[in-house]
């Protein structure tokens, strides 16, 4: 289970580097991330054997996979449109805030145990996030509260909506094919907008955008199908996952930001920093 949690976390991770390197050898986000949707689903697909579209098609969990496969095009477009409103503080604060909804899920719904030293460690990371996402810039965007709003609670939703069918309705050994079936739909519904979108603008993807979305799609599919192996076999609850996986995401960044992308951080980045770690030790071993 650790094994699969922290090659999850590493991929989830770099992800975040892919996107900071596709300004600058300016590639076309929009076209690379449906490809890499693609990419994400021929691998499955491979990994199935072939079976992957033929259980989607007849399993208890298929309309999930659908409407996991249309928020993740939704938020996507309102993440882009958040960071260009809002800027990118705000925006990775709200992103960053949604496993918030698994944990409230596990613990009034599936009436998860939790100790007086993980509600600490809850309460702790969600500060954590705060601040560790903390920019003066932040101070200026109080007007373009609506998208990051919008992104927040879309995370709600779809961490919820994952989290709750991985662990009701995903049969043992499923795992791989639910994965694979919300980049599947993500892909159809990204690749129609995308071929729309061609007509009208005359524009179709560059090399370079076709090798970036490949190239971003093998992480992407590891990253969740990972979180979700460990989800299905781990010991522990979705509650403490959830957090665990997000926060860990936000200190590997931040390692990775200062050291290769020579970021600054301010005081209070570091203390946010602090407390994810202090939260992460409290919600796994409180």
């Amino acid at each position: 289970m650790y094994f699969y949690l922290i090659i999850g976390i590493l991929c989830s991770s770099s992800l975040f580097v892919a996107f900071k390197l596709f300004n600058k050898f300016e590639i076309n986000s929009f076209n690379a991330i449906v490809i890499n949707y693609i990419t994400a689903f021929l691998l499955a697909f491979m990994m199935s054997n072939g079976t992957l579209i033929s259980v989607f098609l007849h399993a208890d969990w298929m309309w999930h996979a659908v409407a996991l496969g249309l928020i993740f095009i939704i938020l996507f477009n309102v993440m882009a449109k958040s960071s260009q409103e809002a800027g990118v503080a705000i925006t990775s604060v709200a992103n960053k805030m949604s496993f918030i909804g698994p944990i409230l899920f596990g613990i009034f719904y599936l009436e998860e145990d939790f100790s007086i030293w993980q509600k600490v460690g809850v309460t702790l990371a969600i500060g954590a996030v705060f601040l560790s996402s903390y920019s003066k810039s932040s101070e200026k965007s109080k007007a373009k509260i609506f998208l990051p709003i919008v992104l927040f609670f879309g995370g709600v939703l779809l961490d919820t909506i994952l989290g709750a069918t991985q662990t009701t309705y995903v049969k043992e050994g499923e795992t791989l094919l639910f994965t694979g079936s919300i980049f599947g739909v993500a892909a159809v519904l990204g690749l129609t907008w995308l071929v729309i979108n061609s007509f009208k603008s005359k524009d179709i993807p560059k090399t370079k955008d076709l090798v970036a979305g490949i190239i971003l799609g093998i992480p992407n599919f590891l990253s969740i199908f990972l979180f979700l192996s460990a989800l299905e076999i781990t010991t522990w609850d979705s509650a403490q996952l959830f957090p665990t996986f997000n926060l860990s995401v936000i200190v590997v960044n931040a390692i990775v930001g200062f050291f290769f992308f020579k970021e600054k951080l301010n005081l209070i980045n570091y203390i946010g920093i602090t407390l994810a770690t202090t939260a992460i030790a409290l919600i796994i071993f409180g």
